[in-house]
């Protein structure tokens, strides 16, 4: 059982991909076409399946270009398509519901509403919807329809569930919703919006996905505030008053600072592309005294024994994350996406060798932050080789840290750890699980009397000097000599 996605559509004759989308049929006599028929020119699905956003968001542009622009959605019309889908779904998984898949998949959907991910969550459930009726939404009716779909979907899994059992009684509820009708577009041929911005915008910059997530989120919670899609109506004091509004819910202004700078680049991208005659946010800012970056402070003594100590009660990343973060002040998305194939031995050294060698990991520098970290003997003593032995091979070191929506376990561990440590009392915001363990770590490098240059090594920090560039780098055996040189930090009661 899967829920339907857009896909491309594989040709029966030549064996090529292609992206198709029929023309909806007020808007043929003004396009010239009943259908798009677009070669993605890959035999390839993988590939075929990395250039299907491209081509789906030229034909989206050009419908509304043709439409006059995104539509808005009444709550009436809300409640209804939402409704639509579930009435579809149904019908569609009905005769044969698979009770595991559904608890999988309510799992999951516990998980993102845990940590407010609930449009990333229905994001396949809601292009596909959208595409299937043909329909190009505004922000703020995106925004709307988000939650009703993620409810619905949780309401349809449940349903699954009870028909698996035999219960096919109808859901009375659903008698009660709207009928789905279309909406007509309404807007002005000179008006030029926030979606059609960011389409246009992904489609030629090709941001990451953490990027474009940021920015279609931030820009959402724009239109969401003036109350409309159109970038030709924002004024330079529509952004003064959204800029005053996120300060006074309390957000931080580095947090409001980051909504400014996502809306002046893509406004500041249109009118270099004469899409704007005007950036609306340029010269908005916050206050510079109330935006400087706070510095982080290293984990105390008493910090770093508060936190190993409690972590020793855990279990999976609860447990060893920290343990890893305190005794090789590597990064925490180092740490969470290694694999067990990751610590390795070499010349009777333990070490976890942070690398590249699997899809989906990163490193903030690339191959240049490739490194091996010889484990400290206090994590060999507290039993880490013997939880890795207990993990199946080629298994996530940590596979107890779900994956964020950007496909990173550190994403999710950071939030974690991060609870945690204030529920332990570590208040200080200057302190955070990541940056205040290198910083600790590099403290302790220092007292030990290791030379920079090796403590560089081991954290991967870039060095100024040219001719570090050259050669391989110090041996394991003179970082595991290093490592020797670190204190215990968490001693066991005795």
């Amino acid at each position: 059982m899967g829920f339907r996605m857009a896909s491309p559509w594989l040709h029966p004759k030549t064996g090529v991909w292609y992206y198709r989308r029929v023309v909806p049929t007020a808007l043929r006599p003004i396009i010239g076409k009943t259908e798009y028929r677009i070669s993605l020119k890959t035999k390839d699905l993988k590939e075929a399946k990395r250039r299907y956003p491209d081509a789906a968001a030229k034909v989206d542009a050009a419908l509304v270009a043709a439409e006059g622009g995104p539509v808005r959605l009444t709550n009436e019309q809300v409640h209804a398509l939402a409704g639509e889908w579930l009435q579809r779904e149904l019908e569609r998984l009905k005769a044969d519901p698979d009770e595991k898949e559904c608890d999988l998949l309510l799992d999951q959907m516990a998980h993102a509403a845990e940590k407010g991910l609930e449009a990333a969550n229905v994001s396949s459930e809601l292009n596909a919807l959208l595409q299937s009726e043909n329909l190009v939404i505004d922000l703020d009716s995106r925004s709307r329809l988000v939650p009703r779909l993620f409810w619905n979907k949780v309401k349809l899994l449940n349903s699954l569930k009870a028909m698996a059992h035999g219960d096919y009684s109808p859901d009375a509820t659903l008698d009660t919703l709207p009928k789905w009708k279309r909406p007509v577009p309404t807007a002005t041929s000179s008006s030029v919006f926030i979606s059609s911005l960011l389409d246009a915008w992904v489609t030629e910059r090709k941001p990451i996905e953490r990027t474009e997530y940021e920015r279609r989120r931030f820009l959402g919670r724009l239109a969401t505030f003036v109350g409309h899609d159109d970038a030709t109506k924002l004024t330079k004091a529509d952004i003064v008053r959204w800029k005053d509004a996120l300060l006074a819910e309390d957000k931080h202004p580095k947090t409001v600072t980051n909504h400014l700078l996502h809306a002046r680049a893509l406004f500041e991208w249109a009118k270099n592309n004469e899409r704007l005659a005007i950036n609306p946010a340029d010269g908005v800012v916050v206050a510079e005294a109330t935006t400087k970056q706070r510095a982080r402070l290293p984990f105390s003594d008493d910090d770093a024994k508060t936190l190993l100590s409690d972590a020793r009660k855990r279990k999976g990343f609860r447990r060893w994350v920290p343990w890893l973060l305190a005794y090789s002040g590597a990064r925490l998305e180092e740490v969470c996406q290694a694999m067990t194939s990751d610590v390795r031995q070499e010349k009777g050294i333990w070490y976890l060798d942070i690398n590249l060698d699997d899809e989906g990991k990163s490193l903030k520098m690339g191959e240049d932050n490739a490194r091996k970290i010889p484990l400290h003997q206090d994590i060999i003593g507290e039993g880490f080789l013997k939880f890795v032995e207990g993990l199946p091979k080629l298994s996530p070191l940590f596979p107890d840290a779900a994956k964020d929506r950007f496909g990173k376990r550190g994403g999710t561990a950071t939030k974690i750890l991060g609870r945690w440590m204030r529920d332990l009392g570590i208040a200080d915001r200057r302190k955070v699980p990541n940056h205040s363990w290198r910083h600790r770590f590099k403290d302790l490098c220092r007292n030990a009397h290791i030379e920079k240059s090796i403590h560089d090594a081991l954290t991967g920090h870039a060095s100024k000097d040219e001719g570090d560039k050259y050669g391989l780098g110090y041996s394991l055996e003179v970082l595991s000599t290093a490592i020797k040189k670190l204190p215990q930090q968490c001693p066991k009661e005795k």
